[in-house]
């Protein structure tokens, strides 16, 4: 597999992933998942195909020049940190070290603390499992030993499942993230020059 091959497939996976990919790109007419940004990259390579294959993908938006921003964020070589005066970035966090130190006291042998963000878009705070628990619970404050039997078919949980998905994508507020494992700096005299 080349390198236009796993690029992609690796956008569309991407892209589906996230409710994206529009369904008359996620199958062809016969049925079978049919997969165009690996057949636009490989059938039509040029700039003006792939650029005209983007605004179609994105409803308008040019994949070079304005791309979802967890797109760009994915195709860039470097992450994008976060970075704060404290361990548990409890407080402001900043973009650079550079502004870091211009709004915070910093002097040279200060430690400070730096992560990859990571997109974060609530997508695992609840499920179908979670919702029959908690009305499985209210069932037996109400009824007793008699809710011992009042269970939700694994299709009824599916469908819920289906549901929730559905509703946090439509809802969910975006431009969250974690940061990952925070490591340590070291602020030198260069740095605060």
């Amino acid at each position: 597999m080349n390198n236009t091959t796993e690029t992609a497939k690796a956008i569309a996976g991407q892209l589906e992933a996230r409710g994206l990919l529009a369904g008359w790109l996620q199958t062809g007419p016969d049925g079978q998942r049919m997969d165009m940004v690996l057949m636009m990259n490989q059938a039509h390579p040029e700039p003006e195909c792939q650029r005209h294959f983007a605004i179609c993908v994105f409803d308008g938006k040019n994949l070079t020049d304005s791309a979802p921003e967890w797109l760009q964020v994915m195709l860039k070589d470097e992450p994008e940190l976060s970075w704060s005066r404290y361990a548990d970035f409890d407080g402001a966090q900043y973009d650079s070290l550079e502004e870091l130190i211009d709004n915070e006291d910093i002097r040279e042998g200060d430690v400070v603390y730096f992560g990859e963000k990571l997109p974060y878009d609530g997508m695992k705070t609840i499920d179908a499992d979670f919702v029959a628990e908690q009305i499985q619970e209210r069932v037996s404050d109400d009824i007793g030993q008699y809710a011992e039997s009042w269970e939700y078919a694994e299709e009824a949980l599916d469908e819920l499942d289906a549901f929730l998905t559905a509703w946090m994508k439509k809802h969910n507020p975006t431009g969250f993230y974690l940061i990952s494992e925070d490591k340590e700096y070291t602020v030198t005299a260069e740095d605060l020059t």
